[in-house]
């Protein structure tokens, strides 16, 4: 998939994961978000897929801290954007549910709509684009 400014589309492949912890929804916009936005601390992305419902649905659009993780290590149960290994035109929209080491792995939340680490194998922390704040319908 192409993007174009702040906005990209992501793609949701294959397969999810085997549980689901929290949602983005537990993360409102603030105004926060909202001024550093236009610093290029925060974009938009585009949901493209059902790998991640019900939390992100289809057409969504949701804000990510590009930044987040420059500050501190991702959790388990964060939802994050990161780059696809073979595709460098897409990325992927998951959730992390295993740390090890400077590896995560990553899986919808919806499995047989997803393809994540369960195809893919663990991401490498420098895949990982951001952490998503907060979403748009």
């Amino acid at each position: 998939m192409r993007f174009s400014g702040q906005q990209r589309d992501a793609m949701s492949l294959g397969t999810p994961p085997a549980r689901t912890t929290g949602t983005v929804s537990e993360f409102p916009l603030k105004i926060r978000d909202l001024v550093l936005w236009p610093l290029g601390r925060r974009r938009w992305f585009k949901v493209s897929g059902r790998s991640m419902e019900p939390v992100l649905s289809d057409g969504e659009f949701v804000l990510v801290n590009t930044s987040a993780f420059q500050e501190k290590r991702p959790a388990v149960g964060d939802v994050v954007v990161a780059e696809h290994p073979y595709r460098s035109d897409t990325v992927l929209i998951k959730r992390v549910t295993q740390i090890e080491g400077q590896r995560v792995e990553l899986l919808g939340d919806s499995p047989s709509q997803s393809t994540d680490s369960r195809t893919l194998g663990r991401f490498s922390m420098q895949t990982l684009v951001g952490r998503v704040v907060g979403k748009i319908q």
